[in-house]
């Protein structure tokens, strides 16, 4: 088929309507937006892609309209009241759950870790390593006073007392029926002391 033998100004229709004019703006490449006619899908498209600013909080409540009633303005506003006092108390009430769970997760790794073997035996060691100090010093008093009873007994010891008493018969003090060794030497101490000395009164004239 040649192409030469086709009509193309027959099959082809305009878009545009030229019965009412033609729009100079449809001349450009891209036609500003204040030339395009009101009608046009540039406009129906641009409209679409224009962001709706939506109002939240304060800002919402601020933008009711005016065609609500004073009472219907108060409510809504008790209404919004209303709500921040319950997420105010749901907080609360998320607070204290949140320590509560805290407390029990400690409590519970606490038992844990007391429970664990390592823990078991750590305090078995040191329970024995208690025992043994105890049983140490008990030793140790055992030693020491069966030391100085060995030494009471010694014959070195009994020649010091002897002495001991001898001097305190030359110094002249009494022997007392009953007494120890500490008692001895404190009665020498006292008797081998001289009298304080009290001055020499002077009459006055």
């Amino acid at each position: 088929m040649d192409l030469r033998d086709v009509d193309f100004q027959e099959d082809y229709k305009s878009p545009f309507n030229f019965d009412c004019g033609v729009n100079r703006s449809y001349l450009f490449l891209s036609p500003h937006l204040s030339y395009t006619p009101p009608d046009s899908p540039t406009m129906l498209h641009t409209d679409l892609l224009k962001p709706e600013s939506v109002l939240e909080g304060e800002d919402a409540a601020a933008t009711i309209p005016e065609a609500l009633s004073e009472e219907d303005k108060e409510l809504l506003q008790k209404e919004i009241e209303k709500v921040e006092e319950e997420i105010q108390t749901l907080s609360q009430v998320l607070a204290v759950k949140e320590r509560h769970l805290l407390k029990q997760n400690i409590s519970k790794g606490l038992q844990d870790v007391t429970s664990t073997t390592v823990y078991k035996k750590t305090s078995e060691t040191l329970s024995q390593a208690g025992q043994k100090a105890s049983a140490a010093f008990s030793s140790v008093s055992s030693v020491l006073t069966k030391k100085l009873e060995d030494v009471k007994n010694s014959t070195t010891f009994k020649s010091f007392e002897e002495k001991v008493e001898t001097l305190k018969s030359k110094v002249g003090g009494p022997k007392p029926a009953t007494g120890d060794f500490g008692d001895v030497l404190n009665s020498a101490a006292n008797a081998s002391s001289p009298p304080p000395d009290r001055g020499i009164l002077v009459p006055f004239p």
